[in-house]
């Protein structure tokens, strides 16, 4: 009995039905693959999409009342997220940005109960933010403490310090130039806390972009040691990486102080988890080296309407904590991906060379 009697096919036709097969699933696998390999494009869409399906589903998704809504509070998560961005750029981490936001903000509440100038305030605010961050740099570069231990020491070292210093109790803001920070809007109906975000995010940008800084920091977070001996002051670098991150944690917790007009020293619990979920959701990889600050405002965007829009069809609160769980799971796994279609990528292109 031959193969076609037997209900096979010929080595010809079959080799035909192998090759259509696998033109198909390369078909189908060579934008799936593209999208993974360009995070914010495809974040963008599902942002879309989301956005779209929430439209038909609340008729108050897309009122201006909402979207101002949604703006101001990813506010804060977004500033510190640019730090953040910076941080796992050069392969680093750092947990403690919600202690450094609660500090900042129960210092600034009080400085302004004792009658210090806003600007004056605003100066030691940051100044503060810088020198937390300072200490994480040291800490981990000198000291080569892993950023994870030592981020992890200090969140709870600041988060103790800002208890101490506020005694435990909520500290009112009075001082009006401070809440018109977290409540007026600029020409054009844009909230100042948003505004703020953006600049932060457009100033990140331009540093990592096109800033000798901000290309040391791609390169160590690549391969350290081959940026030492290309001549980078690798220490100092991860120094001021963390230095920028305390700063851009201190602004995000002078808009934070304005915004609820009050500093809270149990405030921004959580915050940090929120904002790494955000970055590693743009795109920048937990290995260092990949990354980009318009990733990071789009991950920040996608988080602040998915915790939106489980407010408008009356989801418990508790499942925002579940969804961001989720979320940073996922971008884990994607980001995992990612890296292996990489070293897919580079072995094929090896092995064409050598063949």
């Amino acid at each position: 009995m031959t193969a076609t009697n037997r209900g096979e096919l010929p080595d010809d036709d079959e080799s035909q039905v192998v090759s259509v097969e696998r033109s198909t699933i390369e078909r189908v696998r060579g934008p799936l693959t593209d999208l993974m390999k360009h995070p914010a494009a495809a974040l963008s869409l599902f942002l879309v999409a989301m956005m779209t399906a929430m439209t038909f589903a609340n008729d108050n998704f897309l009122t201006r009342n909402n979207l101002v809504a949604i703006g101001l509070a990813v506010s804060v998560i977004g500033i510190a997220a640019v730090g953040q961005t910076i941080v796992i750029v050069s392969a680093g981490i750092d947990l403690s940005t919600e202690s450094i936001i609660a500090l900042t903000s129960v210092v600034v509440a009080d400085l302004l109960r004792d009658g210090l100038p806003v600007g004056t305030v605003l100066v030691l605010a940051l100044l503060l933010g810088c020198g937390c961050g300072l200490t994480n740099g040291l800490i981990i570069a000198w000291l080569r403490v892993n950023p994870v231990i030592a981020t992890l020491g200090t969140l709870t070292l600041l988060r103790g310090l800002a208890r101490l210093y506020a005694k435990g109790r909520t500290i009112p803001v009075g001082d009006q130039t401070m809440r018109d920070i977290g409540l007026d809007e600029l020409p054009g109906g844009i909230p100042i806390p948003v505004a703020i975000m953006l600049v932060c995010f457009a100033i990140g940008a331009a540093v990592m972009i096109w800033t000798t800084f901000g290309r040391n920091t791609y390169l160590i977070g690549d391969n350290l040691e081959a940026a030492r001996l290309a001549g980078v002051r690798t220490k100092l670098v991860q120094v001021g990486v963390y230095t920028v991150a305390g700063l851009f944690a201190a602004i995000a917790g002078i808009v934070f102080t304005a915004t609820v007009g009050a500093g809270l020293p149990n405030g921004a619990s959580g915050t940090s988890l929120t904002v790494i979920a955000a970055v590693i959701l743009g795109g920048t990889s937990l290995t260092g080296g990949i990354g980009r600050i318009g990733g990071t405002l789009i991950g920040v965007l996608v988080l602040g309407v998915i915790d939106n829009s489980l407010i408008l069809l009356d989801v418990s609160s508790n499942w925002q904590l579940v969804v961001v769980g989720t979320v940073l799971i996922a971008a884990v796994a994607l980001d995992q991906g990612r890296l292996r279609l990489n070293e897919i990528g580079l072995a094929r292109r090896a092995a064409r060379r050598a063949g």
